[in-house]
């Protein structure tokens, strides 16, 4: 019952480690030309399953938003907040753009009260070390 993109993606992933494992049995490092690969007829898509990949964050996956808003991907993290909107308030997703627009001017009117405190880290350093320069 595993799609087929998600299997593809589990085969090259196995592949991929067996490629790349720093040992083997043995005890002997693994080269990549003595691992264990599959035909590369496994892995290429056809081209149903390039007309089905999302191409826009809105048709990802709710697992596929928290790996990428993981990696600081700023438009999961947008269709991560959307989604919640959706959800607390049971709006559809067109009508959670106003929503969206009042979060993100009140992030920006605060940006700089909550950047204050590393700039006067920066200022005070870099204040410390030129006046360390006539001890040296």
């Amino acid at each position: 019952s595993i799609p087929k993109v998600s299997t593809r993606v589990l085969t090259h992933d196995y592949r991929c480690s067996m490629k790349y494992s720093s040992s083997s049995a043995s005890g002997s490092s693994t080269s990549i030309e003595n691992a264990t690969t599959f035909p590369r007829n496994s892995i290429k898509p056809s081209l149903k399953d390039a007309h089905e990949m999302p191409r826009e964050h809105c048709e990802m996956s709710n697992d596929l938003l928290v790996k990428l808003s993981y990696y600081g991907d700023y438009e999961a993290c947008e269709e991560r907040l959307r989604r919640e909107i959706m959800t607390v308030d049971s709006l559809s997703w067109e009508a959670t753009q106003p929503v969206v627009d009042q979060v993100k001017k009140v992030c920006r009117e605060y940006r700089s009260f909550y950047a204050f405190p590393y700039k006067v880290g920066i200022g005070v350093g870099s204040l410390a070390a030129i006046a360390t320069i006539p001890l040296c």
